[in-house]
């Protein structure tokens, strides 16, 4: 019941302000996240009134990562504020470099040289194949 009372009140309240929010750009720095949110009162024609704005300082304590997982909570309330690939965690990812066991160094070590000795023994087989084939041609002009 507590969950209703709330939605309902912050739909009226959302109706009555305007929220401007004011945040850097996504940096790859996790533990960094600082920016204000104003919140200021708005007439039917949606002109902004500056009498009435409050200014609200926003923390890192106050940032979830996405993927977050939020317990002992009821409930909460959530803007997402970067939501394209330039997340944070995206932007503090990196390059990725794959490791390889040292069996797989053996399995390709032992890939390259079955390749070079396959090409090595049909370039010979090549060579000698064209040399049989000159000397039987030398000696039986009938079978050519």
């Amino acid at each position: 019941m507590v969950i209703k009372d709330v939605h309902e009140n912050l739909v009226e309240l959302l109706k009555e302000k305007r929220l401007t929010i004011d945040i850097p750009h996504p940096n790859d720095n996790l533990y960094d996240f600082s920016g204000w949110l104003k919140i200021s009162n708005a007439s039917s024609e949606g002109a902004v009134e500056n009498e009435e704005e409050t200014k609200l300082k926003l923390k890192y304590a106050q940032f979830i990562p996405r993927g977050s997982t939020i317990r002992n909570s009821e409930s909460i309330i959530a803007l997402v504020i970067y939501p394209c690939k330039e997340t944070k965690q995206v932007l503090n990812s990196g390059k990725y470099k794959y490791k390889m066991s040292r069996g797989e160094h053996r399995l390709n070590f032992a890939l390259i040289i079955n390749v070079i000795l396959m090409l090595s023994l049909a370039g010979i087989f090549t060579i000698m194949n064209y040399r049989w084939t000159e000397y039987l041609r030398s000696m039986h002009d009938y079978l050519f």
